[in-house]
């Protein structure tokens, strides 16, 4: 199917590189934290969500309105008087106000920290699971080449001995093949 002649599959050339273990933990979670996807929006979130808050928090302040009167007055005498008055005015609920909006952005802050949290979690884990998957096929990789590998065809240099020898027959060095 793949074009190669069925008498003879194509050999493999050049060499493996030898295995290597996994960088250290910390440089696998840096390169996670500016490279992840996910990580990025769930901090967008967060500040999308802390900004709200903020935003929220200053919609709550009071708008004071300030005035100022200035009027003359006139006495019998003749003798005038300028009369200068100042308001400040404070709408009535000072304390009360827009706490709906505000607690729905604080808890929406919260929301948008606890799945970065969460993801942050679940992605340590996964990071120390799959540099674990790295270095136990690392380890197995090195195995079979220093161990197995050269046994096994040591082991097939005895069969095919053990065939010309008579020792055994076609059948036998099939299944011992197999």
């Amino acid at each position: 199917l793949a074009g190669w002649s069925t008498t003879h599959p194509p050999e493999p050339a050049g060499r493996l590189d030898v295995p290597r273990d996994p960088p250290a933990p910390p440089i696998l979670i840096e390169a996670a934290r500016r490279h992840q996807p996910r990580l990025r929006t769930l901090h967008a979130a967060r500040a999308e969500a802390d900004a709200r808050a903020r935003s929220a928090d200053r919609d709550a302040w009071p708008e004071p309105t300030v005035g100022v009167q200035v009027t003359r007055e006139g006495a019998p005498a003749g003798l005038e008087e300028t009369v200068v008055l100042g308001t400040l005015s404070l709408p009535i609920p000072v304390i009360q106000r827009n706490q709906g909006a505000r607690e729905t952005a604080r808890a929406e802050s919260r929301i948008a920290e606890a799945e970065q949290g969460a993801f942050g979690s679940q992605l340590l884990s996964r990071i120390e699971q799959y540099r674990t998957a790295v270095i136990a096929s690392a380890a197995q990789l090195r195995t079979y080449g220093s161990e197995i590998l050269p046994t096994f065809e040591e082991n097939l240099r005895l069969i095919q001995r053990a065939f010309e020898l008579g020792e055994i027959d076609i059948l036998q060095v099939s299944v011992a093949r197999e």
